[in-house]
C-alpha cells in the first residue's frame, strides 16, 4: 500500500523509533551509513586507482609532486653555482639514458635535473651517468650542445660502423621505434660495461622524473638482494600499487555475522587477488603481473646451458620411436626460438625417453639459407633430422608465391601437411607431433605425455580411432566462464538455490532449539543469505574457472581450446586427416581441425597441467602482438621444479622400468 507523505498512516515517529531502537534497524542504519561513509572515502581515496569504478579520467593524471621535481630540477640546471660534481673511478651504478628528438616538448633535461639535483658529492660520485643521443643526425636533437650537458660524466653519439649507420637511418625513416628502442637499449648497456666498472647497470627511458632520495633507496634494495642471493634479472624503479582494507566490530548478532562476513570475504579477496591475478577469466587479472616469466624464465636458463654444451655425438631416437615430433620453423624478425625450443625438448630427457621421440625441424622457407639456424651445427647435432621442402618446381614456385605474399593461411596448412607426411614416410612411429618454434617445455613433459596418451590408448581401446589430437598447450582463456560480467552466470538464481534450504534448515534447527534464536535472528538469517552468501558466490565467480576449478592432471575430452603449438596425432587420424587438408588447402589450421574434428565426429583431447608455453608475440599467422602475447599459459609459469623433477622420475619409471 502507497500512501503520500503527508497521510495519517505515514509515522516518522515510528520509522525514528524503528530505525534507532530495535537491534535490527540500528544494524540497518549503521550498515547503511558506514556503506555511504565508504563511498565517500572510496571516491576520495581510490579515484587515481584505473581499476576502481571511482576512476576519475578528469582529473588522475594531474601532476602533484612531479611538477615539484621538475622546478626542482630546473632551477638546479638553471643555476650556473650549483655543484657540479662528477663520477668517482668506481661508481657503484652507471645510469644510460638513450633519448630521441620528440615531436613536441623534450623532457630528457627533466629527467637528467630530477635525477641529480639533491644529491650529495658522495652520492654523485657513486653513480657515472651516460647520455647517448640516439638520433643518426645528433644535431637533430634540440638539446644537442647544450650547456647543461656539461654536468653529466659523458655524452656520445653512435660509433658505429657506416653499415649499422645506414641501418638505423633506415629504422628511422620507416619509424621503427621498436627494433630501434631494442638497439639503443644494447647500445647504452653495452658502453656502460665497456667503460665503467659498475656492478649495477641502470639503463633509463628520456621522460622521467625522479624522486628526491631515489639514489640512496635504490642502492639500499641493491644491497639486500646482493646478500639474499645473485640470482636476479633486475630491479624495477617504477611501477604503481594500491591497497585497501577496514575493520569494523559491532555488539549485535547480525553486525557479527556481517562483520565476520566481510572481514571473511575481504580474506577471501585478498587471497585472490594475489594468487589469480594469472587467470585472465578471473576479474583479479593483473596485466603487468601475469605475463611474468617464472617457471619459464627457469627452464630458459636450464635449456640454454644444455644447448650451448650440445656435441657432435648426442643420443639420438632409435629405429623404433613412440614419437615423431617436428618442428615448424620459419625466420622471425626478433630474437630466433627455435633452439630454445628444441633444447627445452631435449633437457633433461633420459637416454630411454631420447631413443623413444625422433626430433625433426622443417625450415619452412623456399631457401632455407634464410633461417639463422640452418647452418647452426648444435641444432643439427641435436636433432635427428634438420630438413627442408622437396618440391617439383612447380610446386616450389606456388610456395615462394605464397611465402613472398604473406599468404599464411595457404602456406600454413601446407607446412603442416609436410610435416605430418614427412614422419609418416620417414617413421613408423604410433603417434605424431607437430610443435610450433616459439614454445617451451616443462621438465619430464615426454614420459607423462607418453603415459597419459597409453592411457588413452587402454581408454579407447574398443574404438581407438576415435579421437583427433592431444593438445598439449592450452590457455585459461578457453576455460573461463560464459561470462565476466556480475550476474551473467546466474548468481542471483543459484543464491536463491542455496538460500531455500539453509533457511529452511535454520528454522526446523530455531524450532527443535529455541536457544539459537539469540545468535541466529531473522535480520541474522537476513544478513547471511542476502548479503553474505551472495558476496561469496559472486566472489567464487569473479575469481574465474581456472583459478577455482582447474582441471585434474591427466587427460580429458575438451572440444574447446585455442592453438595449434603443440598436438599429438595418432598415426592412424594422421593419415586421415591428410586427405582433407590437402582439400581445404586454407584456412586458420586450429579452426580448420575443429571443423573436421566436429564434421567427423572425432574427439579432441587435452592433457593437464600444460607442460607447455608459448613465448612468441609474432604469430607466423601475422596476429597482432597483444593477442599473440595472450595466447600464453599462466598456470605453467606457477609449475614447481621440485614437483617436476620427481614426477619425471615417478614417470620414467612407470614406462620404462628405470
Amino acid at each position: 500500500m502507497l500512501m503520500p507523505r503527508g497521510s495519517p498512516g505515514f509515522n516518522r515517529k515510528w520509522l525514528y523509533s524503528a530505525m534507532t531502537e530495535t537491534p535490527s534497524g540500528r544494524v540497518l542504519l549503521f550498515t547503511t551509513t558506514i556503506w555511504l561513509l565508504s563511498l565517500v572515502y572510496c571516491k576520495r581515496r581510490y579515484w587515481r586507482d584505473p581499476h576502481s569504478a571511482f576512476f576519475d579520467s578528469s582529473t588522475v593524471y594531474d601532476q602533484g609532486y612531479s611538477s615539484v621535481r621538475e622546478q626542482e630540477g630546473m632551477d638546479f640546471l638553471g643555476n650556473s653555482s650549483s655543484p657540479t660534481y662528477t663520477t668517482s673511478l668506481n661508481p657503484v651504478i652507471c645510469a644510460g639514458i638513450a633519448t630521441v628528438r620528440r615531436s613536441n616538448v623534450q623532457y630528457v633535461n627533466t629527467t637528467v635535473s630530477s635525477m641529480l639535483v639533491g644529491l650529495s658529492r658522495e652520492e654523485r660520485s657513486a653513480v657515472h651517468v651516460r647520455l647517448l643521443f640516439a638520433d643518426t643526425n645528433p644535431q637533430d636533437h634540440p638539446d644537442y650542445g647544450r650547456q647543461w650537458l656539461g654536468r653529466l660524466d659523458h655524452v656520445e653519439t653512435y660509433n658505429v660502423s657506416s653499415q649499422t649507420l645506414a641501418h638505423l637511418e633506415a629504422l628511422e625513416d620507416a619509424q621503427n621505434f621498436y627494433e630501434k628502442g631494442v638497439f639503443d637499449y644494447t647500445y647504452v648497456l653495452e658502453q656502460c660495461l665497456n667503460h665503467t666498472t659498475a656492478p649495477f647497470i641502470a639503463i633509463f627511458e628520456d621522460d622521467l622524473v625522479f624522486a628526491d632520495g631515489w639514489l640512496a633507496k635504490t642502492v639500499q634494495g641493491l644491497a639486500r638482494l646482493r646478500n639474499l642471493s645473485d640470482s636476479w634479472l633486475y630491479l624495477r624503479l617504477f611501477y604503481t600499487e594500491t591497497s585497501l582494507g577496514w575493520d569494523k566490530d559491532q555488539d549485535f548478532c547480525a553486525a557479527r555475522a556481517l562483520t565476520i562476513g566481510i572481514v571473511a570475504w575481504l580474506m577471501a579477496f585478498v587471497y585472490c587477488k594475489t594468487h589469480f591475478y594469472r587467470d585472465p577469466g578471473s576479474a583479479f587479472f593483473d596485466e603487468e603481473r601475469a605475463f611474468t616469466r617464472q617457471y619459464s624464465a627457469y627452464r630458459e636458463e636450464q635449456s640454454t646451458t644444455f644447448f650451448e654444451e650440445a656435441s657432435a655425438n648426442a643420443t639420438k631416437a632409435s629405429e623404433s620411436p613412440s614419437l615423431c615430433a617436428v618442428f615448424m620453423s620459419i625466420k622471425r624478425t626478433e630474437k630466433q626460438p627455435l633452439d630454445l625450443a628444441v633444447a627445452s625438448a631435449l633437457q633433461g630427457l633420459t637416454p630411454q625417453e631420447r631413443a623413444d621421440v625422433n626430433i625433426g625441424v622443417l625450415f619452412a622457407h623456399t631457401n632455407p639459407e634464410d633461417h639463422p639456424s640452418w647452418h647452426n651445427p648444435r641444432l643439427h647435432d641435436l636433432v635427428d633430422e634438420a630438413f627442408t621442402y622437396n618440391l617439383a618446381q612447380e610446386d616450389h614456385t606456388l610456395l615462394h608465391e605464397w611465402e613472398t605474399s604473406h599468404n599464411y593461411a595457404h602456406k600454413g596448412v601446407f607446412d603442416y601437411i609436410y610435416s605430418l607426411q614427412h614422419c609418416l614416410n620417414t617413421t613408423e612411429s604410433p603417434y605424431i607431433a607437430i610443435f610450433e618454434d616459439d614454445v617451451i617445455f616443462a621438465d619430464g613433459w615426454l614420459s607423462y605425455t607418453l603415459n597419459n596418451l597409453s592411457n588413452l590408448r587402454k581408454k579407447l581401446a574398443s574404438n581407438p580411432q576415435n579421437w583427433l589430437f592431444l593438445r598439449l598447450f592450452n590457455q585459461e582463456r578457453s576455460t573461463a566462464w560464459a561470462s565476466r560480467e556480475i550476474g551473467g552466470n546466474h548468481e542471483f538464481v543459484i543464491t536463491i538455490a542455496m538460500a531455500i534450504p539453509l533457511i529452511a534448515l535454520v528454522l526446523i534447527l530455531r524450532n527443535c532449539y529455541p536457544v539459537l534464536y539469540r545468535c541466529m535472528d531473522n535480520w541474522t538469517l537476513a544478513v547471511v543469505c542476502l548479503v553474505i552468501l551472495p558476496a561469496f558466490i559472486i566472489l567464487f565467480y569473479q575469481a574465474g574457472k581456472a583459478s577455482m576449478l582447474p582441471p585434474r592432471p591427466g587427460v580429458r575430452a575438451e572440444p574447446f581450446g585455442c592453438c595449434t603449438q603443440g598436438l599429438i596425432f595418432p598415426r592412424s587420424t594422421a593419415e586421415f586427416i591428410l586427405d582433407i587438408l590437402e582439400e581445404r588447402g586454407s584456412g586458420q589450421l586450429d579452426i580448420v581441425l575443429n571443423d573436421i574434428a566436429r564434421d567427423q565426429g572425432l574427439t579432441r583431447y587435452a592433457q593437464y597441467p600444460v607442460m607447455m608455453q608459448h613465448l612468441g608475440k609474432n604469430s607466423v599467422r601475422n596476429t597482432v602482438n597483444r593477442e599473440a602475447q595472450a595466447v600464453w599459459s599462466m598456470t605453467f609459469e606457477q609449475l614447481s621444479p621440485y614437483q617436476l623433477e620427481q614426477q619425471h622420475l615417478e614417470m620414467n619409471r612407470l614406462r620404462y622400468g628405470a
